[in-house]
């Protein structure tokens, strides 16, 4: 039995697993030597430390999102699951490799910590690696192969600019970047217009108090998004497409980009033709722009020590810059492997201008030197398109040769032409750039490799093993890499059916999954009868809705209860006179279906797995007590206005209007020094807020006019919408001006005194030193927000976030992105109709967690900003605002051009414009539009 052939594998990232997978396959030995302490590579998050960790690893930074989908850059015999995002957070690209790992259970070939110090190449062709594992030393083994599988994201590239060494300011690579806290509120030049400078440019954009994008060449790269009417851009890539004109391919790709994410601004467009240069993916580039909070600029021409001054090529000079961050790439460079190796030698530099020659490549299928054997580079190539699958066949095709199962190599000269003219098309197809030295179309380079090793998928193999139907799949439907492994060696059985999944369909019945999305399988659970909406938005979705109610009825609080000796902790309820603040053509729901089969009230105790949680029981039912001294002594009775109910109306103003014909005498204690409130039928957009605010001031004076003089010292202080409630009682007024109401300043101290046999004197003292005597205290202060059913933690955020806003809010810290999504558990929700379409996948999905953390820091900032009280306001919104935002994600709506097209301009002018604020105008138009309105 012959000896198994020892292959070295340098690195453990995604090319050292696949490297180290197919060559087991192939039944090698190999032994991987991974610098780091885990598997991952580029895709592991590691801080930088500047006390132990001052250089890291190339890592992501905290926020990465991988900018293709997971149908394209699965490994080709472990896909990706199906339901997992299309664009994946950089914690899951490191879930999916360990995953992978462990599948095929590579782990025990890994050295972790070792460090390879030089690689050279022994007179038998066999390599001699020199490394030390970390606090040993330096040993040396001989392996009949090397792959090296580092990459070429390590040694930071940096520009040549006149003044580097004078700068003031922090000057830092995009290697070292990984969070953007420290950046709060500075002044920050990005250079570089790549993936990476746009990525860091748009995330800081939110915390810098300025960010600019130097643009080294005098226009933008063509920006893609990644969503385009609702579809991953990448799912609008066929293989058919090679049979498209490219000319005709390019247009049709500038119309999606143009119809996602608009023009590039004028002046800034592209020099280049599309696709001659890597692509830049980013959706929110161009709004950042529009708002001001990126700045473009050109290339640097000086850095100066005064004032920390940069100087541009067109004159304009910038002071007072804080940091530069330069993404500026990588140099190609091994630095245990003599340089000539990776080049090819001086004779080969000399052929490219300077600049391409510091990053040339002289491989041959950008994979082998011609001059030297038994050495591979894996994942050394940057593709359009992810580089995974990539790199997986070329471990495919170099196990094949080691084999020798394929054709071998060709001579010398001829693989020297070879790469000759590779490097001619990457020059005719890209602009000349050391970045650009190691470009390849992935599909085009798979095909290419696949041919040589016998997996290609042809036309004819397709039809006649899988017949005319899996063919149109193959040239039609999502592009992946599985399609390598539908035949030749090293083929996987379940290739066929992984690939009818990507594309929705049922592989037993080979129906489409796609008109049931999947999703109609999914059972949701929905808690509280709050959710009759979320009930029918999940039935007209055909998923599975099962709502649990605590009571015996529908209708929430909304159902008047009565408190009795059963019942001491009754379900909140309305007080029996109460008349909502609303009008019923704002409060509408869109409710037909009459049928209550999903309700399921209390019986016993039962358990069952659900795929979504929709929490719908509102946050009306634990009380809000204030901190009043002496509350634990006064005699006198104290409830919350929850257990306030028969023949009473909700809210303090609301009771006491009620209570003032039946009491001797009522006081309003008003906690915060702002006596009255205001409120509001409807928001305007074409009106600015200050003159909006104004005339509704107006309005509301005008309906008390002439304000008594008892009055005048009562008038609201801060500006309209600036506090928490907005009243809607008429009668207030009146009862204060016949003294049956009296406004009181806040609670100082209740106090009892006896007073007699069995007289008790049940005082309250309040802040301006005024005593009155008290029968009955109502606390109409609120509730605490609380689901006594889930972790607290869901709903706050986490210890960190309680950390920084706990003190401020209390109790009402409430921790989700666009009022629903808790950022760390998205599969429970609070709102329907968006809810459903997330899970359906018909809207563009959730961002990363840190992205969704930075809009709720925002939110929070802007609550400060607008309400004088922001701690009573955790989940107040706007309601026309928050409305439009979602209708725009969903897709419904009413944009003017569409209702004029549809409806016509006096229609759209009298009802959208200037008629009735209603629910309705987001129903008549979308994948959801209702045919009766």
């Amino acid at each position: 039995m012959s000896k198994k052939l020892r292959i070295a594998i340098i690195g453990g990232g995604s090319s050292g697993l696949t490297a180290i997978k197919e060559c087991l396959d192939n039944d090698f030995e190999p032994i991987c030597f991974e610098e780091c302490s885990d598997i991952g590579g580029l895709w592991r998050f590691v801080d930088v430390d500047d006390d132990k960790n001052k250089d890291p690893h190339s890592s992501v930074y905290k926020s990465t999102i991988i900018n293709t989908c997971s149908e394209k850059m699965t490994f080709s015999d472990f896909p990706i699951p199906p339901d997992w995002p299309a664009y994946m957070h950089n914690s899951l690209v490191l879930k999916y490799f360990k995953k992978y790992a462990e599948h095929f259970n590579l782990l025990p070939h890994i050295k972790f910590n070792a460090s390879v110090l030089k690689a050279s190449i022994l007179p038998d062709k066999r390599w001699n690696l020199q490394y030390t594992i970390r606090g040993e030393n330096s040993k040396e083994e001989i392996f009949d192969y090397v792959m090296v599988c580092t990459g070429h994201h390590r040694y930071h590239r940096w520009p040549k600019y006149k003044g580097m060494d004078v700068f003031k300011g922090e000057q830092i690579h995009s290697h070292f970047y990984r969070t953007p806290n420290a950046f709060q509120n500075k002044r920050v030049i990005v250079v570089g217009i790549g993936n990476s400078g746009v990525d860091i440019s748009v995330e800081l954009s939110h915390f810098a108090s300025q960010v600019y994008l130097c643009v080294r060449r005098g226009s933008l790269p063509w920006i893609f998004p990644r969503i385009v009417n609702g579809k991953p851009i990448d799912h609008f890539s066929q293989r058919f497409d090679r049979f498209i004109p490219v000319s005709y391919r390019n247009r049709r790709m500038l119309k999606r980009i143009k119809q996602s994410i608009g023009e590039h601004p004028p002046g800034l467009e592209p020099k280049t033709p599309i696709y001659s240069s890597h692509p830049t993916i980013k959706s929110d580039f161009f709004e950042r722009l529009v708002t001001g909070t990126i700045i473009v600029k050109p290339n640097i021409n000086e850095l100066k020590s005064e004032n920390k001054q940069v100087e541009f090529v067109d004159g304009s000079i910038l002071e007072d810059i804080d940091y530069i961050i330069y993404a500026t790439g990588y140099n190609i460079n091994f630095p245990f492997l003599d340089k000539e190796i990776v080049s090819g030698g001086e004779e080969m530099e000399k052929e490219f201008d300077v600049e391409y020659r510091e990053n040339l490549v002289w491989l041959y299928k950008m994979i082998l030197p011609p001059k030297f054997e038994n050495i591979a580079f894996i994942g050394l190539i940057q593709t359009i398109g992810p580089i995974f699958p990539a790199a997986e066949m070329q471990c495919r095709y170099v196990t094949s040769l080691i084999k020798g199962l394929i054709k071998p190599l060709p001579s010398l000269s001829e693989m020297n032409k070879s790469i000759r003219e590779r490097h001619q098309r990457i020059r005719g197809s890209f602009y000349s750039s050391a970045r650009h030295t190691i470009q390849a179309y992935l599909i085009n380079y798979l095909d290419e490799l696949s041919r040589d090793i016998g997996c290609y998928p042809s036309s004819f193999k397709i039809i006649r093993k899988y017949g005319f139907k899996f063919w149109m799949i193959f040239y039609f439907g999502k592009e992946t890499p599985i399609i390598y492994r539908l035949f030749g060696r090293n083929s996987w059985d379940g290739a066929h059916d992984a690939i009818l999944l990507y594309n929705k369909i049922d592989p037993k019945t080979g129906k489409s999954l796609s008109n049931r999305n999947k999703s109609n399988e999914k059972r949701i659970a929905i808690i509280g009868i709050s959710g009759l909406a979320s009930i029918k938005e999940c039935l007209d979705n055909n998923l599975i809705p099962v709502c649990f109610e605590q009571n015996s009825f529908i209708g929430g609080h909304w159902k008047n209860g009565e408190k009795n000796k059963n019942n001491k902790d009754f379900y909140s309820s309305i007080y029996k006179n109460l008349v909502t603040n609303t009008s019923k053509q704002m409060a509408l729901l869109l409710l037909k279906n009459k049928n209550n089969k999903n309700l399921i009230t209390p019986n016993e105790e039962k358990e069952e797995i659900f795929d979504y949680v929709m929490v719908c029981n509102g946050h009306h039912h634990h009380p809000q007590l204030p901190k009043l001294k002496g509350m634990d002594k006064f005699k006198g009775e104290q409830i919350h206005s929850r257990s306030y109910n028969e023949n009473k109306r909700v809210l303090i103003v609301d009771i006491a209007v009620q209570l003032s014909s039946v009491a001797s005498q009522v006081y309003i204690s008003l906690r915060s020094g702002k006596p009255l409130d205001h409120y509001s039928r409807f928001i305007i957009y074409a009106i600015p807020p200050k003159i909006r605010r104004k005339l509704l001031e107006k309005t509301i004076l005008n309906t008390y006019d002439p304000l008594p003089s008892c009055l005048e010292n009562l008038k609201p202080v801060d500006p309209i919408f600036s506090t928490t409630a907005i009243y809607v009682n008429t009668g207030i007024i009146e009862c204060i001006k016949n003294g049956s109401i009296i406004v009181k300043p806040n609670v100082l101290e209740l106090k009892s005194k006896e007073e007699g046999s069995n007289r008790k004197n049940n005082q309250v003292e309040f802040i301006d030193e005024s005593i009155e005597n008290i029968d009955v205290i109502i606390y109409a202060t609120g509730y605490k927000i609380d689901f006594p059913f889930l972790d607290k933690s869901i709903i706050t955020g986490g210890d960190e976030i309680e950390q920084e806003y706990g003190k401020k809010y209390e109790e009402n810290l409430v921790w989700l992105y666009k009022r629903m999504f808790p950022v760390k558990y998205p599969n429970i929700a609070l709102i329907a109709r968006y809810v459903v379409n997330q899970i359906k996948g018909l809207i563009n999905p959730l961002p990363s967690p840190h992205e969704m953390d930075e809009s709720l820091h925002q939110f929070y900032k802007e609550n400060e900003q607008i309400y004088s009280d922001p701690e009573h306001h955790t989940l107040h919104a706007p309601t026309l605002i928050y409305l439009d935002g979602l209708s725009k994600e969903i897709g419904c709506y009413p944009y003017s051009w569409e209702i004029i097209k549809k409806f016509g301009f006096v229609f759209y002018w009298k009802y959208i414009i200037f008629g009735m604020a209603t629910p309705h105008q987001e129903e008549i138009l979308g994948v959801e539009q209702r045919k009766q309105f």
